[in-house]
């Protein structure tokens, strides 16, 4: 068994292996690969038809009119276009060729989104006019066609004749494939709200019929998304009934995030309202749904604080989709300096508990020697930092737990690493080391917006 991975030995390949494997698979695919110009010359033709199928059957499958004899030859064709997507060479793509040898692993793609938009725009078509599961094929088309199509835009189309009509036809086919999949939504929400697609549908000429049946599905969905999102904020208010609550809503494609911003106490007061948000979040939560949950202090948000709810409550460390909706974040100093300093501790003791061969793999010994460069800034830039109380007394425990780390490097400790506390804690089950780092991640905030409650907290 391999020291490092815990794997047999027969599978624990080393890179130079796993280049090898996946130069193999690189030349077979280059035997079957083509390059840009061919392929995409070859698509030409499929993708300009494909789109014109698509638009007369999305305009046909909205108005529910069906029409035997136009409805099988259609059939017919989108079944021809299936095929020939099918038969799309794959791309033949640089990294099949490795001037510089045979070291380096790569990432390699075996499938081809060109054909897959193909195929998969053709079964849209299929599937939406068969089955009866709508919010199920609208995740379809949001995963597996709409996917492609925008992968499809990616490709070198400026190197043929015809590359801007194709890209155009691509864009239709986005386009349809995006009003398909709110259309589906929308008629998954019920009865009423179907026969009001409908309606808009049938509400003028067959040409435009799925773009004002989108039209009126994205209306229903953002006034479901609304209705929603005030009924959140209704059930977090009664839930903390002294804090005012805020609530917010993004939909991607059928998945809806709520951010709920909350005027918050002292960060060392927020457990004692956390557990009630927590609680009424989840038991008003729905499928499709996500959340995140965060405190502001004077109107600002405190950055790297705060919670998202997707399967389980984990810290909310990416805001970006969010970010626009979002109040402005608080510029801070000394928050970024206490987590630098006591990540690339952790991190240092983690290695501790490796046996000494581990220690002299050259991956460890990088880590190492990254986390100790880190640990250094942070003390360095601490010192530097406006001298206080407080900061003083920072300083103080980070050199203190770093000495605590070198003793477990050096294998001289007889209690458990800083690491294996700090893991503890965040499963659950509190440690004194977890307790301490984390009263200092919440500090170090808290002393950069009200120094004065801080002190009364310690009554310094």
């Amino acid at each position: 068994m391999h020291g490092m991975s815990g794997l047999l030995r027969r599978y624990d390949h080393d890179r130079t292996e796993q280049a090898w494997s996946q130069t193999r698979a690189a030349a077979a695919r280059a035997s079957l690969g083509s390059p840009d110009t061919v392929r995409l010359t070859a698509a030409t033709p499929i993708i300009r038809e494909l789109a014109q199928v698509v638009r007369e059957s999305c305009n046909r499958w909205v108005r529910g009119e069906p029409r035997k004899r136009r409805d099988q030859e259609l059939a017919k064709l989108l079944s021809s276009l299936y095929s020939a997507g099918e038969d799309l060479p794959p791309r033949l793509s640089a990294s099949d060729a490795r001037a510089s040898g045979i070291t380096d692993t790569v990432k390699l793609s075996l499938g081809d989104a060109l054909s897959s938009a193909v195929t998969q725009s053709a079964r849209m078509i299929v599937r939406i006019t068969g089955e009866q599961n709508r919010a199920l094929l609208a995740a379809f088309v949001r995963d597996h066609v709409i996917k492609h199509l925008r992968e499809s835009l990616e490709e070198p189309w400026h190197l043929i004749p015809m590359g801007d009509e194709v890209m155009l036809d691509l864009g239709r086919l986005m386009d349809d494939a995006s009003s398909v999949h709110d259309v589906l939504l929308a008629l998954a929400l019920g009865e009423t709200e179907s026969a009001r697609v409908l309606d808009a549908a049938r509400g003028g000429s067959i040409r435009f019929a799925i773009s004002r049946a989108a039209a009126a599905a994205r209306d229903l969905l953002w006034q479901t998304t609304e209705s929603r999102r005030l009924e959140l904020l209704a059930i977090v208010q009664t839930a903390i009934p002294l804090r005012h609550v805020e609530a917010l809503a993004r939909t991607d494609q059928g998945l809806t995030e709520f951010a709920v911003v909350i005027d918050s106490p002292p960060l060392y007061e927020w457990a004692g309202i956390e557990a009630s948000i927590q609680t009424a979040i989840e038991n008003a939560r729905r499928p499709s749904e996500s959340f995140v949950v965060l405190p502001l202090r004077d109107g600002l948000r405190i950055p790297d604080f705060g919670l998202r709810l997707i399967q389980t409550w984990l810290p909310a460390t990416d805001l970006a989709q969010l970010e626009h909706q979002l109040p402005a974040a608080r510029q801070m100093t000394l928050p970024p300096l206490v987590k630098e300093a006591s990540g690339a501790l952790q991190t240092l003791s983690g290695l501790a508990d490796l046996s000494v061969e581990q220690r002299q793999h050259a991956d460890v010994i990088a880590v190492a020697d990254q986390a100790n460069r880190r640990l250094e800034a942070a003390v360095e830039a601490l010192g530097e930092h406006r001298s206080d109380e407080f900061v003083d007394n920072v300083l103080e425990y980070m050199i203190e737990l770093a000495g605590r780390v070198q003793s477990e490097l050096d294998g001289d400790s007889q209690t458990a690493t800083l690491a294996a506390a700090v893991s503890q804690g965040l499963v659950g089950t509190s440690t004194d080391e977890w307790e301490w780092i984390l009263g200092l991640a919440v500090l170090a905030v808290e002393w950069e917006i009200d120094p004065d409650g801080v002190r009364r907290f310690l009554e310094w």
